[in-house]
């Protein structure tokens, strides 16, 4: 039925079906050429960050293994994807979309997902039952909350995300101005509609505290590069461009419930925070007769770097 409405709906007859579908369900309404246009333009990037995401989640809780998933705003499924990759022993995922173009989608690539039974579809986050038995170790929401149409909804959104969760919450925005005030206005909501719990929230990052942000009020935002190379079909369908990477620009948190996953940093983690690229201009060989000063420098510089651990 998709790939009919793919082959024949002209786009002008098809975005009129597809609001004629979805007006009711959210502002931001996905033609079916819009989502095939998604998955080609944006599914890579968020792809990365994602994986990023939840590398650093695993190696920030070395003992966190996701049993079960929630994903909210699913679009064509990429969270899951990812999840799947990085939590094989995940066995239950629970996929809340919206949009009918985009489950329409999802359910298509889905065809090469292992065990595709273990997903299960929902079309809107009240769905779910509100009570500790229906909770996920794993709760993701991105690039969803900018649908969201108004303030009131996307604070209600934040906080029904985190009753659902039992383990990790990880909320990633766009890394402009807008999507860094997205994820202030969940990270305060949750920090403050749940602070009285017998088990509050945790950050875990990017913020060391739960204190206000300080560059809340302030022109300046918080926001992450991600790179990811451009393979040949994502520089076509992004004309003019001859790079071979890209950054992603993100803005995220992540809550965490107490004592989840918890283990010892690994003994390396603060050096790799701290250390910072020393770059070593590379001379041509050295034919004999007076050293320079420039030429010693050089030669101290290589002898100390292959010295260090």
């Amino acid at each position: 039925e998709i790939k009919r409405r793919w082959r024949k709906a002209p786009p002008a007859e098809e975005r009129r079906q597809a609001y004629a579908r979805d007006k009711e369900l959210r502002p931001v309404v996905y033609s079916d050429l819009d989502a095939l246009a998604y998955i080609a333009l944006r599914l890579p990037s968020i792809h990365a960050v994602m994986t990023r995401m939840m590398v650093e989640v695993k190696r920030r809780l070395p003992t966190f293994e996701a049993r079960s998933m929630m994903d909210f705003g699913t679009g064509p499924a990429t969270s899951i994807w990812v999840a799947d990759e990085q939590f094989p022993r995940i066995g239950h995922f629970l996929a809340i979309e919206p949009s009918t173009a985009m489950m329409d989608v999802a359910r298509l690539l889905m065809h090469d997902f292992p065990k595709p039974e273990r997903v299960i579809w929902r079309r809107f986050l009240n769905e779910v039952r509100d009570d500790a038995g229906d909770r996920y170790d794993l709760v993701t929401a991105s690039y969803v909350l900018s649908e969201l149409p108004s303030e009131a909804r996307r604070r209600a959104a934040a906080r029904a995300l985190w009753k659902h969760c039992n383990g990790v919450l990880i909320i990633v925005e766009p890394g402009t101005p807008y999507g860094h005030q997205l994820v202030l206005e969940a990270r305060s909501e949750i920090l403050h509609a749940f602070r009285k719990d017998e088990d509050p929230p945790e950050l875990l990052a990017p913020c060391p505290h739960s204190l206000q942000c300080p560059m809340e009020g302030t022109d300046w935002y918080c926001n992450f590069p991600q790179r990811l190379a451009r393979g040949r079909f994502h520089k076509s369908v992004k004309k003019g461009l001859t790079r071979p990477f890209e950054d992603e620009r993100f803005s995220y948190v992540v809550f965490a419930r107490r004592g989840v996953g918890r283990g010892p940093i690994p003994p390396d983690f603060w050096d790799e925070v701290n250390r910072k690229p020393e770059r070593i201009p590379a001379l041509p060989s050295w034919s004999g007769g007076r050293k320079t000063k420039r030429r010693l420098r050089w030669e101290a510089q290589q002898s100390a770097a292959a010295r260090a651990p």
